[in-house]
């Protein structure tokens, strides 16, 4: 079977039956995927539609697709919201957006924790990587980005709340996971003050243990977010 080249197209929606696939993503597809009449090809918008079919034509920054397939699907459920502090190199952010982007995290609220060296800015780059990723992967839904200034401005999540904690007693995850909407709120480089921890455990947050290794921020989210899913299922069939 034919490679299933996957290309971003933001204002798509609705049906049809061919798409014009110009701009960045048509030279992408005419001159980096160096598709041929034929392949079959995948558009996608982020927001759970996705189109399928052959190419008809190639030209040099364009191709023409003639669309056989339409599907929608509802946003993922349970929701996964990652609750991350500000990390010191742009490099570690990135790479923790992309890896949680594969694993299905679908809402990044960045704050600026008391040992983070930066304030909490979105960064354009965050999502082009979140829409590569999905490109990548199959989803079909992008993530959304927030800030927060800090711990206590946290707002509007899931009452399933976990703060990664080698202290205050943690529970391993599979006792406390629900299959229910969650967030996870991980601190920065320097971990929680004591002020933090002890605010975020007051508002409902609750200790959940990754064992005994000390994992970096980045890290620590990645084998959290991978655990959930697991838990959840959407990691494969489980006995």
């Amino acid at each position: 079977m034919a490679h299933l080249h996957r290309f971003f197209v933001e204002d798509l929606t609705g049906e049809f039956d061919r798409h014009a696939l110009t701009g960045d993503e048509g030279h992408h597809a005419a001159r980096v995927a160096r598709v041929r009449e034929g392949d079959p090809v995948a558009l996608i918008n982020g927001r759970g539609e996705c189109w399928t079919g052959p190419v008809a034509s190639v030209d040099k920054r364009s191709v023409d697709v003639s669309i056989a397939d339409y599907e929608r699907v509802e946003p993922p459920s349970p929701s996964l919201t990652l609750c991350a502090a500000m990390l010191d190199l742009d490099k570690t952010t990135e790479s923790m957006v992309r890896r949680a982007t594969d694993l299905g995290v679908t809402r990044f609220v960045f704050y600026r924790a008391q040992h983070s060296q930066k304030p909490a800015k979105i960064k354009d780059k965050w999502r082009r990587l979140a829409v590569e990723s999905i490109k990548q992967c199959g989803r079909l839904w992008l993530p959304t980005f927030e800030t927060a200034e800090n711990v206590e401005a946290l707002s509007d999540l899931p009452d399933q709340r976990f703060i990664l904690s080698l202290d205050d007693d943690p529970m391993p995850m599979r006792d406390a996971l629900r299959r229910e909407d969650v967030a996870i709120l991980v601190g920065p480089e320097g971990d929680f003050t004591e002020h933090e921890r002890a605010y975020a455990i007051e508002q409902g947050w609750r200790p959940i243990s990754l064992g005994d290794t000390i994992f970096k921020a980045d890290v620590a989210t990645i084998v959290a977010t991978t655990i959930i899913q697991y838990e959840w299922g959407n990691l494969g069939p489980q006995k």
